[in-house]
């Protein structure tokens, strides 16, 4: 747009309130043209400094997941250790697997 199209576009607009500003902004895509790799080398730059995010931000979330698995898993192993405790006090020589074991075989169709 011009200058004349743009203040004739104002002039139009001012039957609005006094404390209305208008102003004319550049728009923002020559500067994020720009910033936008052009040649081969930026681009396997940019594809490299993304390679090197993305293997980060797994890291991080592995560890994360392991820190919260940690303890969860102490506590099946505590929880097994403990039954396997009630089982040898009951006299059956079934182990804490073999139950699990077994509960997973039972048959769909079979009466509790």
């Amino acid at each position: 747009m011009t200058d004349e199209v743009v203040g004739s576009a104002l002039q139009s607009q001012s039957d609005e309130p006094d404390d209305v500003i208008f102003k004319v902004c550049e728009s923002v895509r020559p500067a994020v043209a720009a910033a936008l790799p052009r040649t081969p080398d930026e681009v396997d730059q940019v594809e490299e400094t993304m390679a090197e995010v993305i293997v980060h931000e797994r890291q991080l979330v592995r560890r994360e997941r392991a820190a919260e698995l940690g303890p969860l898993r102490e506590q099946i192993a505590e929880l097994r250790g403990k039954l396997d405790a009630i089982i040898s006090l009951i006299g059956n020589s079934t182990k804490a697997a073999d139950l699990v074991v077994l509960s997973q075989k039972k048959p769909n169709n079979a009466v509790a």
